[in-house]
């Protein structure tokens, strides 16, 4: 969210005391080494009304979010946008959505099975058909970024695995990846780097073991592991850092990580989905939707404010943006619900622009003195 001191109404030095005190705020410095506090957040239930089952896919940075619903396990899906309270239906135009930019623009699986394709400027393109006059014979797209580049998995024939392509607006290629038995993608940055996972094609990996990779375009690097065999790459951010998880070195437990810098580092989690350009990371541990921010682990639910903070349970956080709303699962009123946590301002911030406000203030008078 954003503020403007121009936007404040005047006031006094005794009111914006007063305005400190009611907030709770000290103007007195924290301590040097204590650790940044996390972000309050207010939630919104993204749960469907009518339907049983509400899905949360994607999140820009406006705060809409791209949803999939359904009436029974059985039927067939309303894709709809969620924009400031409101419910747009996009039924008319895809089974499933994946993904919605800053532009608005979606992708998902058009109306046909298996099309995976990009809603763009009032056109719909079928993405299998982009491969340089070539067409692939089923996808998924998965992920896009501001600019319109999409990424995911596609088939270029009913014999050969998927495998990671990206599309750049114009046409898509296949990413070369290290030989394997198929591949995907989860996301894409704006410099259209990839983050996704590949089974490898070698003997000491059986079917379904995966490893994480992360591909700036023009070749991959395959992520190390927490001294287990396999690994997932979630999430990337413009910075390239990347998350998701792996396994330790028995190979029976699992701990989110950062890879940043040539670098995987443990972040004491399950499970890292998701970073913005600030390194704030989401994802889940021990069944509690997690903020990691500055160096700390946040449960999601310790931060909520007023009747959220009682009525909600939020169990994963999968997706976050860069003004640092969260979309994940929740717990509230008897049922599973998809959530969007936004942040309210924090004490501190007020306090800041109380004292900016003043400064203001003060400059003013001198200027007319």
């Amino acid at each position: 969210m954003r503020f403007s001191l121009t936007a404040l109404p005047r006031c006094s030095a005794l009111a914006a005391l007063l305005s400190l005190f009611a907030l709770g705020t000290s103007l007195s410095p924290a301590p040097v080494n204590a650790a940044p506090a996390g972000p309050k957040y207010r939630i919104e239930d993204l749960s469907m009304a009518g339907y049983v089952v509400t899905q949360a896919v994607g999140l820009n940075n406006k705060g809409e979010v791209a949803l999939n619903a359904w009436t029974s396990f059985f039927t067939e899906v309303n894709p709809s946008i969620y924009r400031g309270g409101s419910l747009t239906s996009v039924a008319d135009r895809f089974r499933f959505l994946e993904g919605i930019n800053d532009r608005g623009d979606l992708i998902g699986e058009g109306l046909n099975r298996n099309r995976a394709s990009l809603w763009r400027d009032g056109q719909m393109i079928d993405l299998r058909t982009t491969f340089f006059g070539t067409t692939a014979v089923d996808g998924v797209a998965v992920a896009i970024n501001n600019k319109g580049q999409v990424t995911g998995a596609m088939q270029s024939s009913f014999s050969q695995p998927g495998q990671v392509f990206v599309y750049d607006g114009t046409s898509s290629r296949y990413l070369e990846l290290p030989a394997n038995r198929g591949a995907t993608a989860w996301d894409i940055n704006e410099h259209g780097a990839v983050a996704g996972q590949f089974e490898p094609d070698r003997s000491d990996f059986f079917d379904g073991e995966y490893l994480g990779f992360v591909h700036d375009g023009t070749r991959a690097t395959v992520l190390p592991t927490l001294g287990g065999k396999q690994g997932y790459a979630y999430g990337i951010n413009d910075a390239g850092q990347a998350v998701g998880y792996a396994f330790t070195n028995d190979d029976a437990v699992i701990g989110g990580y950062l890879y940043s810098g040539g670098t995987l580092s443990p972040l004491g989690v399950d499970i890292a989905r998701d970073i913005n350009n600030r390194g704030w990371i989401v994802g889940t541990d021990a069944r509690n939707a997690f903020l990691y921010r500055g160096g700390q682990v946040h449960y999601l639910a310790d931060l909520l404010v007023g009747d959220d903070a009682t009525r909600w349970s939020l169990y994963d956080a999968t997706a976050i943006n860069e003004r640092g709303q969260i979309i994940g699962y929740g717990f509230a009123d008897g049922r599973d619900r998809p959530f969007l946590a936004t942040p309210v301002p924090e004490p501190s911030v007020w306090a800041l622009m109380l004292l900016g406000f003043g400064v203001v203030g003060r400059v003013a008078w001198q200027r007319r003195t």
